[in-house]
């Protein structure tokens, strides 16, 4: 169950006064261009153009915006607007972009969002608006090929992949805890606040050299630059509440919110199926603050903190057996970094710092577990585009990992300093061939050894709206903290070889890819008893995937579906027995579609996921190992929001329910300590109900 809603989705439909903003789209050649897209930028407010070129878009928000206007075979062109100015008149001239239409772009393994240049598959605001993934980053995700929606677990199960095997990036950073602390059976909301971003990508495989300690994929995510405009507000949901406020300067901005989230009121109302001994209670505070340091150079300073408390009396079925678990967790995060561009903007050098602390304070039973880490990181990359169809990087990397666990009376305290460089270059042949080949190298004090790694892709444009990308690389990660506070002595890093192939076709806001993957799995450490770890361990994971988006063909309605095929095994249960990881499903689809009702100012998406049956594997003893089924898993979700005025500010509401259905079959299952056979996780209640109320008050 989810229960931490970022508030802030909702600000891209919240109304003000109505204005009319009204005129033609033509061409060079002053021809009209009829059936042009014109929209409010990173918004789902739009229009098209007649016949004749014109169009009318009407909108109810305050401050200045920007217009985007685009069409097939033109380039895409804006315009500044301030509806406080009234009603207005704006005429585009668009120019032809045959050559750069369908660019050559590497998307093996890769969905991006909101950067120039990318293949667009997914904006921003998609996390914020897609059911059953109320705000949430990872439940998004999840909706595209070769992820596992896993219902008792957060994290990112990615093609045959554990969710220890995918890293956040932010701002070229890693963050390390993007999820609230894990309680078994439950599957803990993220951290993050989609909206904070600009761009999105997400890797399944054969990522930059830029990035590293990550097996199976990243999520890499590029925060916003200045706010428009200053505005507070805040919001009261079902779960809780928030306060928030933006002051924009002239060079900068600041964002502060507050949030407190207590899921007892909730409780009380709904039959829930978890025994509560005490209810999620979360509070967090936030701050960004970004500024132009200079006509060329950018600051952004991210900290956040926030502390968790909660409990649950586990019973095993059929036994007397119960466990009082109880967790109080504390967070806190800082992020800087600087960029500063060349006069020509050909070259770039970005410098950052982060640091990062996260404790636990857990009562499971009769046992008292203490486990905290900090992650100390520094980094630097050098950018520099020698045409427009050639660049490179080149950086290098440092981070101090800190590793404090304690059980009752054991003790243990792991430190590992590890240092990377790494290159990478990038050319375009013609716009119809593009390479991307790179170097990284990694030194870990723990491990005591140096790996040097290549990663490799290139694409190749065969016709105008087709292409095929190909991506090979090997990835290494350091061992899970848990495993690393019992090998004190040092173990050496797992490694992962990945091999893909991918095939997009795009046409006219529509995209249709299909790619298959082969990754080969070494130096694994066994997962059950981490005081008696063998290493060593290979698997392999091996698929074909399926994704089609449709923003085109019925007006209004943006819908897309993802199909995966799955094959994966390893030798990480035992050391002898090859066996499919219990998280991984043959075959899971995913469907979802979302429609804006222009008339009545309503938007409604719904979502549907399955996967199919799957076998968890238990091994009391590291020797023997059994197989307990899990049925297969479907649900049903959907959402509503409405931009509306309450006290004379632009207000949304904003609706929701998962499981619509409300069946509740067995998720899986989970070890916990106390019990000697794995707990049954079942849903914590049949549908799970939201409703929350956002209101903002522009001070511009």
């Amino acid at each position: 169950m989810q229960f931490v809603l970022p508030p802030v989705i909702f600000q891209a439909g919240l109304l003000n006064a109505q204005v009319r903003i009204t005129g033609r789209v033509y061409d060079m050649k002053n021809n009209p261009v009829p059936f042009a897209n014109i929209s409010i930028a990173d918004t789902y407010e739009g229009t098209v153009t007649d016949d004749s070129g014109r169009y009318e878009l009407v909108t109810g928000r305050p401050g200045p915006i920007r217009l985007a206007v685009s069409s097939v075979g033109y380039a895409t062109a804006f315009a500044d607007a301030n509806p406080e100015n009234g009603d207005q008149n704006i005429e585009f001239r668009l120019r032809e972009a045959y050559a750069s239409l369908y660019p050559v772009v590497i998307t093996a393994g890769t969905f991006a969002a909101g950067e120039q240049g990318k293949a667009e598959l997914f904006r921003p605001r998609d996390i914020g608006t897609t059911a059953g993934t109320p705000g949430d980053i990872q439940a998004t995700i999840e909706t595209l090929p070769g992820t596992q929606r896993i219902g008792y677990s957060e994290g990112l199960f990615v093609r045959g992949g554990s969710d220890k095997e995918s890293k956040y990036i932010m701002d070229g950073m890693i963050y390390p805890h993007p999820y609230y602390s894990h309680v078994p059976s439950l599957k803990q909301h993220g951290r993050l606040d989609p909206f904070l971003f600009s761009g999105t990508v997400f890797n399944a495989g054969g990522y930059s050299a830029q990035y590293g300690q990550a097996l199976s994929s990243v999520l890499i995510l590029n925060s916003r630059g200045i706010a428009d405009s200053t505005v507070s507000g805040g919001g009261l949901h079902t779960f809780g509440g928030n306060l928030f406020h933006t002051h924009r300067w002239k060079k900068t901005s600041l964002y502060i919110n507050g949030n407190y989230n207590n899921l007892a009121p909730y409780h009380s109302l709904v039959n829930s199926y978890t025994d509560w001994t005490k209810s999620p209670e979360i509070m967090g505070l936030r701050l960004v603050f970004r500024a132009n340091t200079g006509e060329n150079s950018f600051l952004k300073v991210f900290a956040d903190v926030s502390n968790t408390m909660m409990g649950i009396n586990f019973h095993q079925p059929n036994h007397e057996e119960s466990s009082d678990f109880r967790i109080n967790n504390g967070n806190a995060v800082l992020h800087a970094n600087y960029t500063k561009y060349s006069d020509d903007n050909r070259s770039s050098l970005f410098l950052a710092i982060a640091a990062s602390c996260n404790g636990d304070r857990i009562h499971d039973a009769d046992m008292l577990m203490r486990k905290s880490d900090f992650l100390g990181e520094g980094k630097i990359v050098y950018k520099r585009s020698v045409t427009n169809s050639l660049s490179w990087l080149a950086g290098g990397e440092y981070m101090h990992t800190r590793l404090y666990g304690s059980l009752d009376s054991l003790r243990s305290d792991i430190s590992d300093p590890m240092v990377s460089l790494f290159a990478e270059s990038e050319a375009t042949v013609r716009q119809k061939f593009a390479f991307r080949l790179g170097l990284r190298s990694e030194y870990s004090g723990y491990s005591s050894g140096i790996n040097l790694v290549p990663r490799t892709s290139l694409a190749w444009k065969f016709s105008g709206r087709s292409q095929v990308s190909f991506s090979y690389g090997i990835f290494y990660q350091m061992p899970e903290p848990l495993v690393m506070l019992y090998n004190p002595q040092g173990l050496s890093q797992e490694m992962s070889s990945h091999y893909i192939a991918n095939y997009q076709f795009q046409f006219a806001d529509r995209t249709f890819r299909a790619e298959v993957y082969y990754k080969q799995y070494s130096g694994l450490v066994t997962e059950y008893l981490p005081r008696h770890n063998y290493t060593g361990m290979a698997g392999y994971a091996r698929g074909f995937e399926v994704f089609y988006r449709d923003r085109k063909t019925i007006p209004g309605l943006d819908a897309w579906i993802s199909y995966s095929l799955t094959d994966s095994k390893r030798k990480t249960l035992i050391p002898d027995a090859e066996i499919t990881p219990g998280y991984v499903s043959k075959h899971t689809l995913s469907v979802v579609g979302k429609y804006w009702f222009s008339k009545i100012r309503m938007f409604f998406s719904a979502s549907y996921h399955y996967a199919s049956p799957r076998k968890f594997a238990f091994s009391p003893d590291s020797v023997h190992y059994s197989l307990l089924p899990v049925p297969a898993w479907s649900s049903l979700d959907i959402s509503i929001s409405k931009p509306v005025k309450l006290l004379g500010r632009p207000t949304m509401l904003f609706f929701s329910l998962q499981n619509l259905w409300g069946t509740n079959k067995l998720l899986g299952y989970e070890k916990v300590p106390a019990f000697a056979e794995p707990l049954p996780v079942y849903r914590s209640e049949n549908r799970t109900l939201f409703f929350g109320i956002f209101i903002s008050m522009y001070n511009d």
